[in-house]
């Protein structure tokens, strides 16, 4: 009996060795370095007490990466992912009393990027702007009653048709503007 234990116990140690072997760690590969998500844009809250961060990830139909905003608890708890659009959102920014977040995102009907807002506990969020260039460089006013950026100037109808025909890098220049959240 007690040789039957020892055997079995044998066998048992060398099923899981060849197991352990099998499962030696190998380096990670391209596709599966490209399909890590990776995290950028920490922005801690104005009580400290809360970070939004935008989380992105491969999606392989669209051949891009899409990133999403996401906020958390300083202690790492209660991660919570706040926007869901097809295009992805970036730029968080807190609203100084904290009940808001301003961020960019390209959703339906808009040609290019634009500033949306959405309540810190989550819901859906509202456009701010129908820039005719895409936004940039997103800022809260101390008293929150304005939001800054950064936008060019609308193409005129024969700058959109030279862009069109000949689709050459060009420098635009770009002038901040100020919107009201409330407005």
């Amino acid at each position: 009996m007690r040789s039957t234990i020892v055997r079995v116990g044998a066998v048992l140690y060398v099923l899981l060795w060849a197991l352990a072997a099998g499962a030696q760690p190998r380096p990670i590969g391209f596709v599966e370095a490209l399909s890590l998500p990776s995290i950028q844009d920490p922005q801690l809250s104005p009580d400290g007490t809360q970070v939004l961060f935008v989380m992105d990830g491969a999606d392989w139909k669209a051949n891009r990466r899409i990133g999403h905003i996401y906020r958390i608890k300083g202690d790492g708890s209660d991660q919570v992912q706040l926007t869901f659009g097809e295009r992805g959102e970036g730029s968080p920014r807190w609203s100084p009393d904290g009940s808001q977040v301003a961020f960019v995102a390209r959703r339906d009907g808009d040609d290019e990027s634009q500033i949306y807002l959405l309540h810190a506990g989550g819901g859906e969020a509202r456009r701010l702007t129908s820039q005719g260039g895409a936004v940039s460089s997103v800022k809260w006013s101390r008293d929150g009653a304005r939001i800054y950026f950064l936008a060019p100037d609308a193409k005129t109808g024969d700058e959109k048709e030279k862009a069109r025909l000949r689709p050459a890098p060009t420098q635009s220049s770009q002038r901040a503007w100020p919107i009201q959240p409330d407005s």
